[in-house]
């Protein structure tokens, strides 16, 4: 599964509130350089960074096998808008 989005990201774990935490960690963090905009927005993109894009998961008998993590869940730093989640079969050859 990908994620093609700057600020927000996808990740696979038990139920958390990743948003929290994530703005808990940047408050640490105040002096961002971002070229496109103000330090709030490279906050945003930086916590994209640290969930990730993608997440790769098995199929085990057309079932997706999260072995023990509950859900894969999408992260969203930003202000919420519509997204789109792109998901490739890989095959084994």
């Amino acid at each position: 599964m990908f994620f093609p989005h700057t600020t927000a990201g996808l990740t696979l774990l038990a139920p958390l509130n990743l948003r929290d935490e994530l703005d808990r960690l940047m408050q640490a963090c105040t002096n961002f350089q971002y070229q496109f905009g103000t330090p709030a927005d490279a906050a945003v993109q930086v916590k994209a960074v640290l969930v990730d894009h993608s997440v790769p998961v098995p199929d085990v008998d057309g079932q997706l096998d999260l072995g023990w993590s509950p859900g894969i869940f999408v992260c969203e730093s930003d202000e919420p808008r519509p997204r789109q989640i792109q998901v490739c079969p890989l095959v084994n050859a």
